[in-house]
């Protein structure tokens, strides 16, 4: 090649207006010869180079890839993309797979990465959540080298079988996902039905049967916390039994308490403590009914009224609380009234005759009825009158200078004689009245001296005038006598007539 063979001639290009001149353009000159002959010498290379890389170093790539993992991995698609070598998918002459094999292959790789992927999760469960290797590690280890063989037909484009492989080893690990369900629901059963027996040994076994599996689960834990308790609880519950037969329910019922702490899933354990809680309300309630009652006869009836109370409020209603409370009241009704009608008769043996009248009109304010207080109030009333009237005319003999009062008072005599079996006091004023009846009925002489010039008055008497001296028959008694005397200021004077008298002197002496 010639130096000037190097240079190309630029040449302006003709510039086209318009369609119509479009046929006389002149040709475009054509491209160097040089230029195009360096492009197709790399492009060569490039090819020889991929070829040399195809089929000398990916064969020894693609049987690196290890055949036994201890967890079947899900192939990467950048590894296994293109797993086939050259020689099996090139058709002869070296050419490429049609696009619709090469489709078809790819749509089947993704199938079997599909199929593998599902195998995977069974096997991340069953060792990672079911530890099937402690309880079923030989069945696992057969399922993975169903997976270990899908791998090897993978890794040589054999996708249809390698699904095949892969779906064994799926149905493999499902078989093992449904027997351990099974195998632990049946523990996890078993190990209920054995705390309900209360059968610790049997329980024990059973939960560790279920821990191989699920040793984290809920009712596992559950399970053999319950077991390691039930001894205890076992203990306890004979002692229950033993402080409820010899009557101590407290101490019973404080026990079953302490059996819910430890286990609140024993069996009747909450039943237990219901009987128990239903008993000492039973007897509480009939307690408050017998203290009740006992007070009630021993006629404490505050005691009484409080206990009926106290059983009202457990059992509101109750009848016999109620008949109870109504006894207590009638009881206390009654006893208040005897209590009354005691102290009125003991008021009238005493001839307290005002306060046995107050004690029986009490009893009337409770019940207005009763015929004895009646009866009571009348007769006690006429007899305070009675010694009222009796007292007065004892303590002012000196009133019976008149003979009204005179006449009075042997009228008074005489009724108070009528009264049957008087008692010592009015036996006594009877006594008395009669001895001033008769001390009253005796006239006694009483003179008068004056000095004949003052007019003289005795008021239960008469006037009498003037008078220098004058001699008078009169009853015993307080007399008033007045004297008047004109330019005199009047007299008056009161004297008590009695036996043996000295002469009065009645004359006005003060001038005006």
């Amino acid at each position: 090649m010639s130096e000037q063979d190097d240079f190309v001639t630029i040449r302006p290009r003709q510039i086209v207006l318009s369609h119509r001149e479009e046929s006389e353009a002149p040709p475009a000159e054509p491209r160097s010869q040089h230029s195009n002959q360096r492009f197709i010498y790399l492009g060569l290379g490039i090819l020889l180079a991929l070829g040399l890389w195809v089929f000398v170093f990916l064969p020894d790539q693609v049987s690196m890839v290890s055949r036994t993992p201890s967890r079947t991995a899900l192939p990467d698609a950048t590894d296994l993309a293109d797993p086939m070598p050259a020689t099996d998918r090139q058709p002869a002459g070296g050419a490429a797979p049609p696009p619709f094999q090469q489709l078809q292959t790819d749509r089947e790789r993704e199938r079997a990465q599909d199929t593998l992927s599902s195998f995977v999760t069974l096997q991340i469960k069953l060792d990672d959540e079911m530890h099937v290797e402690q309880w079923s590690a030989e069945r696992f280890t057969a399922a993975q080298e169903l997976a270990n063989e899908g791998d090897e037909l993978f890794t040589r484009g054999q996708f249809d079988a390698a699904i095949t492989r892969y779906n064994d080893g799926i149905v493999a690990l499902e078989g093992l996902v449904d027997d351990g369900e099974a195998k632990f629901a049946a523990a996890l059963a078993e190990g209920i039905a054995a705390l309900a027996a209360l059968d610790a040994g049997a329980a024990r076994v059973a939960f560790d049967e279920a821990a191989l599996i699920y040793p984290d689960h809920p009712d596992v834990l559950n399970g053999l916390a319950r077991a390691a308790s039930l001894p205890e609880v076992l203990d306890k519950l004979d002692l229950a039994v033993e402080l409820r037969t010899q009557g101590d329910i407290e101490g019973a019922r404080a026990t079953y308490r302490a059996i819910r702490s430890l286990d609140p899933a024993t069996p009747g354990i909450d039943e237990a403590l219901s009987e128990l809680d239903a008993l000492v309300e039973e007897l509480k309630f009939q307690r408050f009914l017998s203290e009740g009652y006992a007070a009630l006869n021993e006629r404490r009836f505050s005691a009484a009224r409080k206990a009926f109370n106290a059983a009202l409020g457990m059992r509101p209603g109750n009848q016999p609380a109620l008949a109870g409370l109504a006894q207590v009241d009638q009881a206390s009704t009654l006893s208040r009234i005897d209590a009354l009608r005691g102290k009125a008769q003991r008021h009238e043996t005493a001839e307290q005759w005002v306060d046995a009248k107050a004690s029986y009109e009490q009893v009337l304010a409770i019940a207005g009825s009763l015929k004895f207080a009646r009866d009571g109030r009348a007769r006690a009333a006429t007899r305070a009158r009675l010694d009222e009237q009796l007292a007065t005319t004892i303590r002012e003999p000196q009133l019976l200078s008149s003979d009204e009062r005179f006449n009075t008072a042997v009228a008074l005599y005489q009724r108070a004689t009528q009264v049957p079996a008087p008692g010592p006091r009015l036996t006594e004023q009877l006594d008395q009245l009669e001895a001033i009846l008769g001390y009253a009925a005796e006239h006694v002489p009483v003179t008068l001296v004056s000095d004949n010039a003052t007019e003289i008055t005795v008021f239960q008497v008469g006037f009498l005038g003037t008078l220098e001296r004058r001699q008078l028959s009169l009853r015993p008694g307080r007399y008033v006598i007045k004297g008047s005397r004109n330019g005199y200021r009047d007299l008056r004077l009161e004297i008590d007539v009695e036996p043996d008298m000295a002469p009065v002197d009645v004359r006005c002496r003060e001038r005006l």
